[in-house]
């Protein structure tokens, strides 16, 4: 599932069933993302999620900073692509 906010160049959500990953389907919702926000976007996950947090970094998008969740407060990383 991908959820975008394209007024705010944010990816909101997105969520791949865990028996459905390593199938190239993260891969394929994040190029649609780009195809959507070329100009960029910014992404936050949970900074325990190492599975996620790798596979953004292998896509190529930056860790920005390190944070707290906005409503619940545990710490997410923020990513970014094409974000300075």
């Amino acid at each position: 599932m991908l959820a975008l906010k394209k007024s705010d160049a944010i990816v909101d959500q997105l969520f791949i069933l865990p028996s459905a990953q390593r199938r190239g389907l993260g891969k394929l919702l994040l190029g649609q993302a780009m195809k959507e926000m070329p100009n960029g976007f910014t992404l936050r996950t949970a900074a325990a999620n190492a599975g996620a947090r790798a596979f953004y970094e292998k896509i190529g998008l930056k860790l920005l900073s390190v944070g707290k969740h906005p409503r619940d407060g545990y710490a997410v990383c923020f990513y970014g692509w094409k974000v300075r």
